[in-house]
């Protein structure tokens, strides 16, 4: 039959608790390998099944076709992902303008409010006089 060497070493290497001790050893790692031995069973059949099912489509006219195709479709969805990239870079592009010019504005808002409470404090000191 089939064996799972890795599987079996990974069980192996798994740390024993405390209360294994008290258990005999057949009766403390038996659902682990009896769990083991099972899934290498199960992983097995799907090999078997996918490569069986690869070898029946390998020849199959549509397949070759299909794989032919299949990378050139990934180079027109990079194409179509470049061009929205594209337009999301000129889309910021326009809203950078657009906060740095609203930014310009609010500098220069700040700069004359600054300058017109620095006249009314020279005024208020004059009047104060």
């Amino acid at each position: 039959m089939y064996n799972c060497p890795s599987v079996i070493q990974s069980i192996a290497a798994i740390p024993i608790l405390p209360f294994f001790f008290s258990l005999p050893l057949s009766l403390s790692l038996s659902p682990f390998l009896h769990l083991s031995v099972h899934v290498c069973r199960v992983a097995i059949a799907v090999l078997q099944r996918n490569i069986h099912k690869y070898l029946f489509l390998r020849n199959w006219k549509w397949w070759r076709l299909y794989t032919k195709v299949k990378p050139l479709l990934n180079v027109a969805r990079s194409e179509d992902e470049l061009k929205q990239k594209e337009e999301e870079l000129n889309k910021l592009r326009e809203k950078l303008i657009k906060e740095e010019q609203s930014r310009k504005e609010m500098d220069d808002q700040q700069t004359a409010l600054l300058t017109e409470k620095s006249e009314l404090f020279i005024q208020l000191q004059r009047v104060k006089k």
